[in-house]
């Protein structure tokens, strides 16, 4: 069994709270849907290894986040979610995700649009 540990950030920098992460798809795994707490973390325990997809729900909703979880192994994700001041409809969310399989921040969403992944 593995794990997928993280924390969620605001575009400030600052963790955020009370965000709900779900595996979305991946091997047959317990139904959990964990809280960040108020230093932004969240765990994901008792996980066969394989690839899964998480996502975070809070006041906005990432995109799709691929992990994968090796036996034994922890996997580490950071998102950034973009919601540190009051944003009207047509204002830029950005959404971003570090995985341990990927060391720089990658943009997931921009304008409800995919964007390319820069390296």
């Amino acid at each position: 069994m593995g794990s997928i540990k993280g924390i969620i950030k605001d575009n400030n920098d600052r963790p955020v709270a009370d965000v709900t992460v779900m595996i979305v798809t991946g091997p047959s795994h317990p139904d959990i849907a964990p809280l960040s707490d108020e230093e932004g973390r969240f765990d994901l325990s008792q996980l066969a290894a394989g690839n899964y997809t998480i996502k975070a729900y809070g006041d906005v909703e990432s995109e799709s986040i691929p992990v994968t979880v090796f036996h034994r192994k922890t996997a580490f994700v950071e998102i950034w979610l973009d919601i540190g001041s009051k944003k009207s409809q047509n204002d830029k969310i950005d959404i971003y995700s570090n995985s341990a399989s990927s060391l720089s921040k990658q943009p997931l969403r921009r304008n409800n649009e995919i964007d390319e992944v820069k390296g």
